[in-house]
């Protein structure tokens, strides 16, 4: 998760665990995409390998830092993909169907960004249905895929549950 206010940018794990300090890179990022807009999004980090997909192993050389420096960065950039919006400039935006809050994703992140990006999507209309998308994901050696139904609701995870929306963890 990342939290962006006026306070900054909190990169958080799935467990809640502040991941800020691992990922300068990404909150630099993030802080260029939002131009001074909050928001609380729900992505994941990657690093990607030198076909352009993510490597979990390269990934794991800056999850363990407890604070990345400009070497590390340099040596395995990292990408934040955005996969859902949950506040939109201090609007609770979890009650709209996903297919609202993926065109809220589309006006905030520019599609050409080099750090944060919202991934590609295709839907049954486009002809392409998740057993297909699962074999594209192993043909092409990637860990799986995210799916979601295009009318659904966003159901926060257990640890955002703890506190108020937009309201970070010190």
């Amino acid at each position: 998760m990342a939290t962006v206010d006026g306070r900054g940018v909190r990169l958080s794990s799935r467990n809640g665990t502040t991941i800020t300090r691992t990922y300068p890179d990404l909150v630099a990022g993030i802080r260029r995409v939002l131009e001074g807009r909050e928001a609380i999004l729900d992505g994941e980090v990657v690093a990607l390998d030198e076909s352009g997909r993510p490597s979990f192993g390269l990934l794991q050389r800056r999850m363990h830092a407890q604070r990345a420096g400009a070497a590390l960065v340099r040596m395995v950039p990292a990408r934040y993909f955005v996969f859902d919006i949950l506040a939109s400039d201090g609007r609770d935006v979890t009650g709209l169907p996903y297919t609202e809050r993926r065109a809220l994703l589309n006006e905030l992140v520019t599609p050409d960004d080099p750090v944060v990006q919202v991934p590609p999507s295709w839907t049954a209309a486009d002809g392409v249905d998740g057993q297909v998308m699962l074999e594209l994901a192993a043909e092409h050696g990637l860990e799986g895929v995210v799916a979601k139904r295009l009318s659904s609701r966003y159901r926060c995870r257990r640890f955002l549950k703890s506190r108020p929306l937009g309201v970070p963890e010190n």
